[in-house]
């Protein structure tokens, strides 16, 4: 497995091979590595780009090397691929919704004037970050990048490639991502404007991703993330006019918004939390069946054996 390709890591060379190893064995017809025909050796196939044949080559060459057949790569591309993704951890709108509720807490706490003026800047700052890391956030700023691609009524070759370019990059970026909740349901409408793109119906692409953005745009967690913003501004200005009452309500509806995004967000956390509150009533229902049997334990264990014995022996005078 020590085999490395032009200074790359071992891990970072089965990669680029396993990479490639759907495209290699569609290519090679399931044949084994003993031995690669000639590229375009046959007529009626379609020669492959000497690039794409010297990469075969160098996958070849690899599990040669290695000792590993396609099937093993594969295997160890998707423990590679698992283990990248579990080091990855909570999506960051996830990671910042945690600074976010410290903060609204700590605002909701404090008395100092000059303090709370300082954390709410902080939290104006920090949901402005979520919002733009957020899927729908993400989504809407490549749509617009496309849609810049695609002012012109006919647009030309390389603003057609700009556009799909950044619908790759939305589709892309969105795939997989947990929980699930966090990413607007505008993923088909995506792909069937890349679909348009390709068939050079830039008209039909526009439509369908303007349809999309409207779409990622209101998606309701975007929605909720907005009117805590609203709410931490409010909160500023109140503040600024020294009206105690309103700062403390704008800040139970920043609180109350954070806590709307966690339900969605923080999915994955809320399960287990469950899970101990219900595991936590039969503990509490075994303790109150060890209470019922205390007062026979303070009786001696040992002296009901020598009874039984006598019971044994001797019958009649235990039946009396």
């Amino acid at each position: 497995m020590n085999v490395s390709v032009k200074g790359g890591s071992p891990v970072k060379t089965l990669i680029r091979y396993a990479v490639l190893l759907v495209f290699s064995a569609a290519l090679l017809g399931g044949c084994t590595p003993t031995k690669v025909s000639e590229v375009g050796e046959r007529p009626d196939e379609p020669a492959i780009p000497e690039a794409q044949s010297k990469l075969l080559r160098e996958i070849l060459e690899y599990q040669k090397k290695s000792g590993r057949d396609m099937a093993q790569m594969l295997n160890d591309l998707k423990a590679q691929k698992a283990a990248e993704e579990a080091a990855k951890g909570p999506h960051p709108l996830v990671r910042d919704l945690a600074v976010a509720r410290q903060l609204a807490a700590e605002a909701q706490e404090t008395d100092d004037a000059k303090h709370l003026a300082s954390l709410l800047h902080r939290i104006q700052f920090t949901l402005m970050t979520m919002l733009a890391e957020a899927p729908a956030g993400t989504i809407v700023k490549r749509l617009e990048r496309a849609r810049l691609a695609l002012t012109l009524e006919q647009p030309s070759a390389d603003d057609l490639s700009r556009a799909a370019k950044e619908l790759m990059a939305a589709l892309d970026g969105n795939l997989g991502v947990e929980p699930a909740e966090l990413v607007p349901a505008v993923l088909t409408k995506l792909d069937a404007a890349k679909q348009k793109l390709d068939d050079g119906d830039a008209k039909g692409a526009r439509r369908r991703i303007i349809e999309a953005q409207e779409q990622a745009a209101s998606h309701q967690l975007n929605l909720v993330l907005r009117k805590a913003l609203a709410a931490a501004k409010g909160a500023e200005e109140a503040l600024n006019r020294s009206a105690d009452l309103v700062v403390k309500a704008e800040l139970e509806e920043l609180a109350a918004m954070l806590d709307k995004v966690a339900a969605v967000a923080v999915v994955k956390t809320a399960e287990p939390e469950a899970e101990t509150e219900a595991l936590e009533e039969p503990a509490e229902e075994v303790e109150a069946a060890e209470e019922v049997p205390v007062p026979a334990r303070e009786e001696p264990e040992q002296e009901p054996e020598p009874e039984a014995e006598e019971a044994v022996e001797t019958p009649r005078p235990a039946t009396r």
